[in-house]
């Protein structure tokens, strides 16, 4: 043995020629063979694929006959079989403590060796799984892993156990059938070390140094910024002195930084959630840069367990989801998949939903096939509310549809695209800007025309029209200055170089903002029916007075009209000259439509925000007011059936709701 291993061990001392060993003549009489040997070599090349016909299995020498054999073929590299049946097996005993049964597929062919193995329940529900860290395509596909440690791995893991728990949630809810959840009792190998477990070893100086990383990491995440900036910072604060360490510091470690923070916020949130004892969802959608449709999601919940003295209502981000068709049933798959990212299934999230905010379009405000139907049949007592920053803004967009307004409208849509791109024009604007302050005041200091066209808010238009008062004198200058070259802007400059235009800015600037600051108010997140009430009051107060003052009383009217000097029977406004009987007439134009538009405006406003709410709302404001309480008793002392109509039917609309959770909540 000792000859056959000098043999093998020298360099090139046997050379393997198709299924020949080829021992050189020269070795040979060196280090003869013993007929030992010659069997050993003999068994060794017995063992590798038999060769054709004419190929030789012995010992031969270099003069030997060659002849092309087939390929010899590892036994390590060997294909692994896996016949059906041993699978049927599995399913049936080693795995039917995990329902293999119901989960567990495998493709074969005619001869029953199977190819791969698949999930159906990771199948059905790939796209509440795929956000899941631990998400592996692999058992959707088909896994080519054919050992048996394969499938029981993979019903340990946490999307494994997610997937079967939505399939239960579904089974109940179109059958009514109870479906029995066997999962493991631990999903996480004891063995395996935890982000956590590492923490805790972690000495004083290596906790403070990954503290710094981790803060830095999400600031990251929260200003959105590329990752690549995270190793820029920490060399920064290297720099700096600040003992960060050398570990952790790149790209990679951040993300999982993100990960651990992302983990963690999710965890909060969906143990706030379990706590609660309602919420309410509020959503709206919007399409993104791919035209894909999305669905944000937020949660408003109460918060029980915080400090006693204080109500802690919260308002928390919960998804963003891709709806697919932006139809009602899309809508409320995407909320009710937001709520199982978190791990809380339909059937418990409508036990506790309790409200929905949207904005006023059918499919979501829709009586028979809209999202609050749909919800509705899972939570009866649901409350929808419409938004009313949405029902302000289409209140005054009914108002001033037939108005001059829309040609105010139309100015500043072109103002600001006039300007948006062209920065030759710009820098003329200003170079014109500088000479003009010298002479007159100026209040605004930005120059360039502000965006107040499609999807924008009150405010964004109001903003934008007090630009265009403070500058109007600059815009026409400098629209004179382009008129000769372009035929569009000389169109555009007879349209607005017009006293009228300036009168009616001035005046939409007065009316525009008591209902500007209803919306920021309502937009706030501190806002509630209550305070949504009391500042729908005080508007109207507002409009009411405007209807009571003269034209030349109301605030920006009389500073715009203290401007306009009056020279050589010309009204002159910041350069700009206008006759006194066109001036003078717009005026009384404008007089005369001063109270039919506010009559309009706040006749609207009534409408949309009065008449559209939800009675229950109105209860719930009631018994909530609690200035309304001491006005009443300090009105009549006698008075002690104040609101009890409202608390009544407020009591009988969640009792129902009580009594069906009581039932077992069959309804799910």
């Amino acid at each position: 043995m000792s000859k056959l291993t000098d043999y093998f061990g020298r360099k090139n001392p046997v050379s393997k020629k198709d299924d020949c060993i080829v021992v050189p003549e020269a070795n040979l009489e060196k280090n003869p063979v013993n007929n030992r040997d010659v069997e050993i070599i003999t068994a060794t090349v017995s063992a590798s694929p038999k060769p054709n016909k004419q190929s030789s299995s012995t010992i031969s020498t270099p003069n030997s006959k060659k002849t092309k054999p087939k390929p010899a073929v590892s036994s390590s590299t060997k294909k692994r079989t896996l016949k059906s049946s041993t699978v049927d097996r599995w399913i049936k005993s080693d795995l039917a403590r995990d329902n293999a049964e119901l989960w567990l597929k495998y493709t074969a062919d005619r001869d029953g060796n199977v190819s791969a193995l698949r999930c159906t329940l990771c199948t059905s529900f790939e796209d509440e799984l795929k956000t899941m860290k631990d998400f592996s395509p692999a058992w959707i596909n088909g896994s080519g892993n054919l050992k048996l440690s394969n499938p029981k791995d993979h019903a340990n893991t946490l999307c494994h156990a997610k997937a079967y728990r939505l399939h239960c949630y579904k089974v109940r809810r179109e059958t009514g059938a109870d479906c029995v959840v066997t999962l493991p009792e631990k999903l996480v190998d004891p063995k395996q070390q935890t982000i956590p477990d590492a923490c805790e070893r972690l000495s004083t100086r290596d906790e403070e140094q990954l503290t710094k990383k981790f803060e830095v990491a999400y600031m990251v995440a929260k200003k959105e910024l590329p990752f690549t900036t995270y190793e820029d910072i920490v060399k920064l604060e290297m720099r700096h002195g600040v003992d960060v360490g050398t570990a952790y510091t790149n790209r990679f470690q951040c993300a999982e930084f993100i990960d651990c923070h992302a983990e963690y916020l999710a965890e909060t949130l969906k143990n706030d959630l379990v706590k609660a004892k309602f919420y309410s969802v509020l959503c709206d959608g919007s399409t993104d840069c791919t035209i894909t449709e999305k669905e944000v999601v937020y949660v408003l919940y109460f918060d029980p367990v915080g400090d006693p003295d204080k109500v802690q209502v919260k308002l928390t981000f919960l998804y963003l989801k891709d709806v697919g068709v932006p139809n009602a049933p899309g809508i409320q798959s995407a909320i009710e998949r937001s709520f199982q990212s978190l791990g809380i299934l339909p059937c418990e999230m409508y036990r506790k939903l309790v409200g929905f905010g949207a904005d006023g379009a059918s499919v979501n405000s829709g009586d028979k096939a809209g999202v609050k139907a749909l919800l509705s049949k899972h939570a009866p007592w649901l409350v929808f509310q419409w938004c009313v920053a949405h029902r302000l803004e289409l209140a005054l967009k009914d108002a001033l549809k037939d108005t001059y307004f829309k040609k105010v409208d139309h100015m500043l849509m072109r103002l600001f695209y006039l300007y948006h791109k062209a920065p030759k024009k710009l820098f003329e604007l200003k170079a014109l800007y500088e000479v003009m302050k010298n002479t007159f005041e100026f209040e605004e200091g930005t120059l360039k025309p502000k965006r107040a066209c499609g999807t924008r808010w009150i405010s964004f238009k109001l903003d934008a029209l007090k630009l265009v008062l403070d500058k109007f004198g600059v815009y026409m200058a400098h629209l004179k200055k382009l008129s000769p070259k372009v035929a569009e802007i000389a169109g555009y400059l007879r349209k607005w170089n017009t006293p009228h235009m300036l009168i009616q800015v001035a005046f939409y600037i007065d009316v525009l903002t008591p209902v500007a600051t209803l919306s920021k108010i309502y937009q706030g997140e501190g806002v509630d029916v209550v305070r949504a009430g009391e500042a729908l009051g005080k508007t109207k107060v507002k409009l009411g007075k405007l209807k009571k003052k003269k034209l030349e009383e109301m605030s920006t009217m009389k500073i715009c009209l203290q401007k306009v000097e009056h020279i050589n029977e010309k009204a002159v406004y910041q350069g700009l000259e206008f006759s006194h009987a066109k001036f003078d007439h717009s005026l009384n134009v404008m007089r005369g439509q001063k109270t039919d538009i506010l009559d309009v405006v706040e006749s609207c406003v009534s409408s949309r925000l009065d008449a559209g709410s939800d009675p229950l709302i109105e209860q719930v404001a009631m018994v909530l007011n609690c200035e309304s309480w001491l006005a009443r008793s300090e009105v009549d002392d006698d008075d002690e059936c104040f609101a009890d109509d409202e608390i009544t039917a407020l009591f009988q609309h969640f009792c129902f709701a009580h009594q069906m959770l009581q039932a077992g909540g069959k309804m799910y």
